[in-house]
């Protein structure tokens, strides 16, 4: 997570310092932070990784291509409502 950009709205981010495999696409293609959008995707990584043990994505690359790769697969028993849940925070 890097400072929100909601507490501080004037605040233009040019650099990211979180995790990278945490970051939303929206970063690595356009260079475009947004506050509360990136919270939710980071939420939707950190809950992935909770119940699969493993991060979603590998890389950049499947972070900014992952839409066009179908749902993501889960590695661990969940209910079909979590799965639904993790797959429509990371879109």
């Amino acid at each position: 997570f890097i400072i929100s950009s909601t507490a501080y709205p004037s605040l233009n981010i040019v650099l990211y310092l979180g995790t990278r495999l945490y970051c939303p696409p929206e970063w690595f293609l356009h260079s475009l932070y947004l506050g509360k959008e990136a919270a939710v995707w980071s939420l939707g990584v950190l809950l992935y990784n909770a119940l699969n043990g493993r991060l979603p994505f590998r890389n950049e690359k499947d972070i900014c291509t992952a839409h066009l790769l179908g749902p993501l697969p889960f590695y661990a028993p969940v209910s079909a409502g979590t799965i639904i849940l993790n797959h429509e925070v990371l879109q």
